[in-house]
């Protein structure tokens, strides 16, 4: 992962209390699919197999509007359909919550639990994608955070926009959101869609 010609670096750097992984910006033009993409990669490398363990399984899985694509295309009724059959939509207050549906003993209705392993891992959610069984350095869990929590909202105006809810005040505060509208994460700039301050402590 040392290749400057790479848009991002993800290494393992030695801390205080043991390794963490890094996550570096070389490119300002680098995009969502391409950290993804480099995080597999990294994880081949240096993390152990992950088959027969399900753990992670078993986690709220929140979605964004990119899985929301990757799943459902971008028809409102496959959206709906979708959102109806595999997804949970929960609100606290004005705070809306879209997840992955659960089973009755907590898993991921993608978890083959015969033998732990998801069903549709090519299309896993950011959060699944993302999900590192390593310390981070406070930067890469920023990272991480940020395009989860701004991905989620999203996908909450986007389905606003659709009047798939209905909720007057709701729509009111999640709007759409034209850097992540119709988009694929390759299609998406990390720069455009990180706050100042998690992209200039990347670089």
């Amino acid at each position: 992962m040392e290749d400057k010609k790479l848009p991002l670096k993800i290494e393992l750097l030695a801390m205080a209390d043991g390794f963490a992984y890094d996550v570096a910006i070389l490119d300002e033009n680098a995009t969502v699919g391409q950290y993804i993409g480099l995080l597999d990669a990294f994880l081949e490398e240096k993390v152990a197999p992950c088959i027969g363990c399900d753990l992670c399984c078993k986690q709220r899985i929140p979605l964004t509007l990119p899985d929301l694509y990757a799943y459902a295309g971008g028809k409102r009724e496959d959206i709906e359909a979708f959102l109806k059959e595999k997804a949970v939509i929960r609100k606290s207050g004005v705070v809306y919550d879209i997840q992955l549906a659960q089973r009755d003993d907590g898993s991921c209705i993608y978890l083959d639990r015969q033998n732990q392993c998801c069903l549709d891992h090519g299309h896993r959610s950011l959060v699944c994608h993302t999900y590192v069984c390593l310390p981070q350095t406070k930067r890469a869990r920023d990272l991480r955070e940020e395009l989860i929590n701004n991905g989620e909202d999203a996908l909450i105006g986007a389905i606003f926009a659709l009047q798939l809810l209905e909720d007057p005040q709701g729509s009111k505060n999640y709007r759409v959101n034209p850097l992540w509208q119709g988009k694929s994460f390759a299609e998406i700039k990390l720069k455009e869609v990180l706050s100042p301050s998690v992209y200039e402590a990347l670089l």
